[in-house]
């Protein structure tokens, strides 16, 4: 007769965790993969010829404005801007945000956004980043290749292929 192990409930805990540690890091990481430009790639949106940059404005709410007032939201963000364009004639304000957070996004130089900062209800600002599609593979996926999933796979990764180059 075979004879069976047993072991405590902490053991057995114990056990998996340590595998699973063993696991992680002997499993190669996708996070080194992306710092090491196999993976998604992200690069910073380049300034224009003006010196401007998208940038996202992340303010602290207003309660005294109504969720629904779209006008007064946008006066609120456009106060925090030197002016409605550019000097390329370019609208400044490109969008303004209230679901997740209260902010906007809006075309400013270096200098300016150091203004924007320096005003009370900012909170923090981030430079617009452009992200690449990570995976078109519709095997990897786990989608079905039928003949129009192949020719748009196939156009697709000449596209991407030639907008990196």
């Amino acid at each position: 007769m075979a004879s069976r192990l047993s072991c405590s409930p902490a053991a057995m805990a114990f056990s998996i965790a340590l595998l699973l540690l063993l696991l992680l890091v002997a499993v190669p990481s996708t996070t080194a993969e992306v710092l090491e430009g196999r993976g998604r790639e992200v690069h910073a949106e380049p300034a224009d010829e003006a010196g401007y940059k998208t940038y996202i404005i992340m303010l602290k709410p207003r309660h005294d404005i109504m969720e629904d007032d779209a006008d007064a939201r946008r006066e609120w963000h456009q106060s925090f801007l030197p002016s409605t364009t550019t000097s390329l004639g370019q609208p400044r304000l490109l969008c303004s945000y209230r679901a997740v957070f209260d902010g906007f996004s809006a075309r400013l130089t270096e200098e300016e956004l150091e203004e924007v900062a320096a005003k009370p209800g900012f909170v923090r600002s981030f430079p617009n980043i452009i992200n690449y599609l990570q995976e078109i593979n519709n095997r990897f996926l786990g989608l079905p290749m039928t003949g129009t999933a192949r020719r748009r796979q196939a156009l697709t990764t000449s596209t991407l292929r030639q907008d990196r180059s």
